[in-house]
């Protein structure tokens, strides 16, 4: 039997002494590196220098090449299948992958020509040589080439996730070892730049994603401004309108129908379209808005209402500045698919089936503000221009001349203001009202009414001829000058003819001498005016409704001086007292000499001044010029109105150097109609009219006597006392009186009473605020119970060092409208006026004698 080795008694068998030694398992080891080591130095010298380490442009055929070199990019899936972009143009591209050739969006294109000349690679640690592995093996490819004839192709494999750290794998012939480059990089190239993580050729942008979405290639940001001439067709009826060289629009079609409207209507009805600019806007803006709403190959134009046998299909021609022209065909409406009902962002006009000339496809496109295209093909009416001015020409207006009845008013512009020119006493300024009414109505939106045949039989005996110049006027240094128009400037020429049931007609002649007749109406709203303009009336005015109301003003702080003449006799002069350090200076009188010395009433000086500085002429009726040298003296004469003896003169001096010191106004007979006076202001040689009132009863009849009822200091005030109630107390007259001690007030009567001083105080204001109403002649009355004995209220103030005086409140008269005060001054004799003040006049003093009590 065999020894058990494992027996505890069993001798071990020695194999070191038994075995033979074996050397072939090393060596073979060894030969093994050897021959890796030898392969990895062959490939070291063999294969490309690894991108990743230097940081290279992967392209190398097209290194330094900039974008627009290059001019045609294609794009070519595993399967064979391509897109081919071609520049077309230096900045227009189309895209072509049979059966479809079309625009192609320009910016998706040159992002793709940009991403692949600056693909660079970067570092990477799980590169692996075999191209499957990164998804190489059925790459999507990428083809540059230049129009030299350079070319250079990318493949493009798998896409990573990680964020900023994404990368994807590209190749090229010059070198098929796996690059790695930034994912954002190949953004250009994917579908969803953003999310988009697998197989570069599965993710990548096709057809309609390098499409143009919009139909037209006129810039629809512009609203159709790159558009010059616009052609539409519909059921046998055209509409052509064409762009002129001021920018405006014009029919072609409709013949003879001259300018179109640019603006649209802003009263219009909704949905119709008033204005070519809302055309080429909604026409510029037809888009496809997704890869579906491009219908490559459809199978019956006829279900898209754009088979050329449809009279409802609408043909759209457009012709841009650059010189090209685009026709496309648009055709019914599209059905609003289930997820476009839920899209709050949907077009609010829907889509339409369009279909751009010579491609066979059809575009779903979204279209807002179409809806009247057909109806306006057929009527084109609402597009014709209703302004008989130009919407740029009304602010670069300059100079306007108006001829009415043979005589002619020249306006021209200064500044913002209007200038009279070429008459008595021009340049001066014009009335910026009527002026400015008169632009206005011109210039009105949409104020022709009707498009009548020209006749020349309606202009036989013409209203009004306006002339209206456009940038018409030279540089003018003196602002004292004339302003004179440009040599050879052409103006635009209203002509205002006959009046008939239909409205006023109006020949327009354009600089070029184009002629064109319309009908207004005789009265329109101008603007936000509340009512109406005459028509007529507003173009024949004469010159001296374009004169100037305002007259020479000033500020009424400035004044110093007023005086009131009725004919030789002065009325009232008054002037201001030259204090320093007075906030509000007192007005004295000067005349009559009975008031010299007075008080004037600085609140009724301060209204005839205000009235004066902001007085305006009423009605121009006579102004005179050069003929009427060495005249002025009769002319004005016979309005009454001479220097030396007028009706009534008004002099204001003011606190200025002369000349300009003064401000004189001559005030003179009454116009036939006996509402108004002739009148006019030294310095400027017109006559014109003022209202009467303001001659009987502010000036001529100006009462400035002061309407402070009491002046009195009340800090010198030592003794009050009140006598009255005898109407509240039942016939009981009750007397209150209080004196001046220790700087507050004390009860003298009755005894034993409690005051409350402050309510003494209150006493003491409420007089000095009293204000005269109107001055009363004739002395006292007993009917007017001033007397506290007659239901008077009496106030009693006894002053150191000044006349005492006494203020009594009477009876109410003017039917309630004020009440009788009296004022009695101590002296010899003493002095007593009367007045009336307003009805409620120390009324919570006297309706208690508790009053002053605590």
């Amino acid at each position: 039997m065999p020894t058990d080795p494992n027996q505890p008694d069993a001798p071990r068998a020695d194999h070191r002494s038994h075995a033979p030694m074996n050397f072939r398992f090393p060596a073979i080891l060894f030969g093994i590196v050897a021959v890796v080591g030898l392969l990895l130095l062959w490939q070291s010298f063999t294969e490309p220098e690894d991108p990743t380490k230097s940081g290279d442009l992967i392209l190398k055929a097209l290194a330094g090449e900039k974008a627009d070199a290059v001019a045609e990019v294609e794009v070519e899936k595993p399967d064979g299948s391509k897109v081919v972009l071609r520049r077309a143009g230096k900045d227009d591209w189309t895209v072509e992958a049979p059966p479809v050739k079309a625009r192609a969006d320009k910016a998706a294109v040159e992002g793709v020509v940009t991403a692949v000349l600056g693909l660079r690679a970067v570092q990477y640690g799980e590169l692996r040589d075999n191209p499957a592995i990164h998804g190489l093996d059925k790459p999507l490819k990428v083809t540059l080439r230049t129009g030299d004839g350079k070319s250079e192709t990318v493949s493009v494999g798998d896409v990573t996730v990680g964020g900023s750290k994404a990368v994807a794998f590209v190749s090229t012939a010059d070198r098929p070892r796996p690059m790695a480059v930034a994912k954002a990089s190949v953004d250009a190239l994917l579908k969803d730049a953003g999310k988009g993580v697998g197989h570069a050729a599965d993710l990548a942008r096709w057809t309609a994603d390098y499409r143009t979405k919009a139909v037209f290639a006129a810039d629809s940001r512009a609203s159709g401004d790159d558009v010059t001439a616009l052609k539409l067709t519909r059921g046998g009826k055209e509409l052509a309108l064409t762009r002129n060289k001021a920018g405006t629009w014009e029919f072609a079609a409709p013949a003879g129908w001259g300018d179109a409207a640019g603006s649209p209507d802003t009263a219009a009805a909704p949905g119709s379209l008033t204005g070519v600019r809302p055309i080429l806007a909604g026409l510029t803006g037809l888009a496809a808005g997704a890869a579906d709403d491009f219908l490559d190959a459809p199978a019956d134009l006829a279900q898209y209402g754009l088979n050329p046998g449809n009279p409802e299909r609408v043909r759209v021609e457009l012709k841009l500045r650059d010189g090209k022209t685009e026709v496309v065909f648009i055709g019914k409406k599209a059905d609003v698919k289930k997820d476009e009902k839920k899209d709050a962002f949907a077009p609010a006009g829907g889509k339409l089936y369009v279909q751009l000339e010579g491609t066979p496809g059809v575009v779903r496109a979204a279209a807002v503000g179409l809806d009247g295209l057909a109806a306006v093909i057929d009527n084109p009416t609402p597009l014709r221009d209703r302004d008989l001015l130009r919407d740029d020409t009304k602010t670069r207006i300059d100079a306007v001349d108006v001829t009415t009845s043979g005589q002619t008013v020249q306006l021209r512009k200064g500044g913002a203001d209007w200038k009279l020119a070429g008459g008595p006493n021009d340049p001066q300024a014009a009335n910026q009202t009527v002026a400015k009414a008169l632009l206005d109505l011109v210039s009105q939106a949409r104020l022709v009414k009707e498009f009548p045949a020209t006749t020349d039989a309606a202009f036989a005996a013409p209203a009004a001829e306006v002339k209206l110049y456009a940038d018409a006027l030279e540089a003018n240094a003196d602002p004292k000058a004339a302003p004179k128009l440009k040599a050879g400037v052409v103006p635009t020429v209203l002509v205002f003819g006959k009046k008939d049931a239909a409205g006023v007609w109006v020949r327009r002649i354009r600089p070029d001498g184009s002629k064109t007749d319309f009908v207004v109406p005789d009265k329109i709203k101008v603007g936000a005016a509340p009512t109406e303009s005459d028509v007529l009336a507003a173009v024949t005015k004469t010159r001296f409704d374009y004169l100037d109301p305002a007259l020479p003003g000033f500020s009424q702080f400035q004044a110093t001086k007023l005086t009131i003449s009725d004919g030789p006799t002065v009325k009232n002069e008054v002037e201001k007292e030259k204090t320093t350090g007075v906030a509000e200076p007192a007005w004295k009188y000067l005349k009559p000499d009975a008031m010299k010395g007075q008080t004037a009433d600085a609140g009724s000086v301060g209204d005839l001044l205000n009235l004066l500085a902001t007085q305006q002429a009423g009605r121009f009726v006579r102004e005179l010029g050069d003929a009427d040298k060495g005249k002025e003296k009769d002319i004005y004469l016979g309005y009454g109105l001479a220097a030396e003896a007028p009706r009534l003169k008004v002099v204001v001096g003011l606190d200025a150097p002369a000349p300009g010191n003064e401000r004189v106004y001559y005030l003179g007979n009454e116009t036939d109609d006996k509402q108004s006076v002739f009148a006019r202001v030294e310095g400027r040689p017109v006559v014109f009219t003022v209202p009467k009132g303001i001659v009987a009863d502010r000036l001529a009849g100006a009462d400035l006597r002061d309407r402070t009822l009491v002046r009195f200091d009340a800090s010198k005030l030592k003794r009050v006392q009140v006598r009255g109630w005898k109407d509240v107390t039942g016939g009981e007259m009750l007397v209150r009186e209080f004196r001046k001690e220790g700087g507050t007030w004390v009860a003298k009567q009755p005894p034993g009473f409690s005051v409350d001083p402050p309510k003494v105080d209150d006493l003491v204001r409420a007089v000095q605020g009293l204000r005269v109403k109107d001055f009363r002649e004739g002395g006292e009355h007993p009917d007017h119970r001033v007397n506290p004995e007659a239901n008077g209220f009496e106030v009693t103030l006894e002053f150191d060092g000044a006349p005492t005086l006494v203020v009594s409140i009477g009876a109410e008269v003017e039917g309630g409208a004020a009440r009788i005060a009296r004022v009695i001054t101590a002296g010899t004799p003493p002095r007593t006026q009367i007045m009336t003040v307003l009805p409620d006049a120390l009324k919570s003093f006297r309706e208690s004698a508790k009053s002053f009590a605590r």
